[in-house]
């Protein structure tokens, strides 16, 4: 009920082009979407294995070397990891989204500092300032949309399993 007023005040923000206050709000709004997602994953019983984990890991960070001390459970970004590994169908619609997702949208490179793109994490510690543009505002929505989506196509994969 909460967040649903709040995503609600971000259209409002944004049909009043008050682009700072929208983006602001659905940045901040984005890790406890993907923490709402990873939690009814958790209730349903889904476990990533750690074998899984690392395949999406390594996949989304070539250039890093996996080690199992990497998965932390309370990151957005390892949530949204797990989470990405239940998805079969659409998988390269999936595979783009959560890239988006976790490279630009979650990351923490110095090069990002003013990108075009509302990167959460700089927004939310006051790095990235230039965030007050229509077309920041129409990405952090569909950022929003994005995960929103990615949290209905879950919500069907853990039903289906159910039911097997």
């Amino acid at each position: 009920m909460w967040r649903i007023a709040a995503l609600e005040e971000s259209v409002k923000l944004f049909k009043e082009r008050y682009f700072y206050g929208c983006t602001a709000l659905l940045a901040c709004q984005f890790e406890g979407i993907i923490s709402d997602i990873y939690k009814m994953q958790k209730d349903a019983g889904k476990i990533v294995s750690v074998e899984d984990f690392r395949m999406a890991y390594e996949y989304y960070n070539p250039d890093i070397k996996f080690s199992n001390s990497m998965i932390k459970r309370d990151s957005e970004k390892n949530k949204l990891l797990e989470m990405a590994s239940e998805t079969d169908d659409e998988f390269f619609y999936w595979i783009a989204v959560i890239g988006y997702l976790y490279k630009i949208i979650l990351t923490s490179s110095e090069e990002m500092n003013q990108s075009d793109h509302p990167c959460r994490n700089k927004i939310c510690h006051g790095v990235q300032l230039n965030y007050g543009t229509r077309e920041h505002a129409v990405k952090a929505i569909l950022m929003i949309d994005m995960t929103i989506k990615f949290g209905e196509k879950m919500k069907i994969i853990l039903e289906r399993d159910t039911v097997e």
